[in-house]
């Protein structure tokens, strides 16, 4: 490498992300409100417009649960408790569940404090909340792309921060690299094309970005067993687009043997790093926390 093309990457290095003005436009924005205690009470860094969540667990950790109660509570009208905004939801796994949405809506509902609704009120909140909820199924890494192109110019009309919710960010990731490896493909995959455009559109839309994430654990780390306080394990797989882009990992696991009385499952914050172990339960109205 030459000294010219040396002292280029040191600039560029250098160079600033946003000036002082667009700083303290973005940090004295609100917070994000999404109903959950693990993310609006116990989180370390309160979730602002382009901040990016990583849910990430081992397989039925409560990571979908967690998606749905934010939506829920997001698309719900104020009157009612709710946020009254849109959410765009990206399902990557094909396991979206409408029926799952409604449950919690109508849980939420008859749980608001104060509020003793008619069945007829209950059916018109819940018909005006789900008008505030998109869904884009994605099967395939170019549909999720596609959808993520799209998905800038449906948030622009949207009023306040625009939230979107993601199933599963790494659902493609392993097929693809296996099918990269085996045509002896060179250079971005498309995957890593879209977890880039998501990056840009967090940042562009300063929207808030949570996605769930399938977690892979090490040899020596048992999620079930680890020691009480103690970290839960973490493996990072992920392409650097994804990994630069992340501002905050909750790491879900369940938190005893099905066979043991306790609480069922277990959050640690990861990043930004904070020790102690939350517990939770799953009920109708989503996430409950212990």
């Amino acid at each position: 490498m030459s000294q010219h093309e040396l002292l280029h990457q040191w600039v560029t290095w250098l160079a600033p992300s946003e000036t002082a003005a667009a700083f303290l436009g973005r940090v004295r924005l609100e917070p994000l409100i999404t109903g959950t205690p693990l993310l609006d009470r116990l989180c370390p860094l309160p979730l602002r417009p382009g901040h990016v969540v990583e849910v990430a667990g081992p397989s039925g950790s409560g990571k979908t649960d967690l998606l749905v109660q934010i939506a829920v509570h997001c698309i719900l009208g104020r009157s009612v408790g709710g946020e009254e905004g849109n959410i765009l939801f990206m399902d990557l796994d094909g396991k979206f569940d409408v029926l799952r949405v409604l449950q919690q809506l109508h849980a939420s509902l008859k749980g608001a404090q104060g509020l003793v609704l008619s069945d007829a009120h209950m059916d018109k909140e819940v018909g005006h909340a789900l008008s505030r909820l998109h869904v884009m199924h994605c099967p395939s890494p170019a549909a999720f792309l596609d959808g993520l192109q799209s998905a800038g110019e449906l948030m622009a009309s949207w009023p306040g921060t625009p939230c979107l919710l993601v199933d599963n960010v790494a659902a493609f990731f392993h097929l693809e690299r296996a099918a990269g490896a085996a045509a002896g493909e060179q250079g971005a995959s498309m995957h890593a094309r879209a977890l880039g455009t998501l990056r840009d559109l967090a940042c562009a839309k300063q929207a808030v970005v949570v996605a769930s994430k399938l977690s892979l654990f090490g040899p020596q780390q048992d999620r079930s067993t680890s020691a009480e306080g103690g970290a839960l394990g973490h493996r990072e797989f992920m392409p650097r687009a994804w990994q630069d882009s992340v501002t905050h990992r909750l790491l879900l696991a369940p938190a005893a043997p099905a066979k043991v009385a306790g609480p069922l499952f277990v959050a640690t914050w990861d990043m930004p790093a904070c020790s102690g172990r939350h517990y939770f339960d799953i009920s109708d109205a989503g996430i409950c926390m212990l």
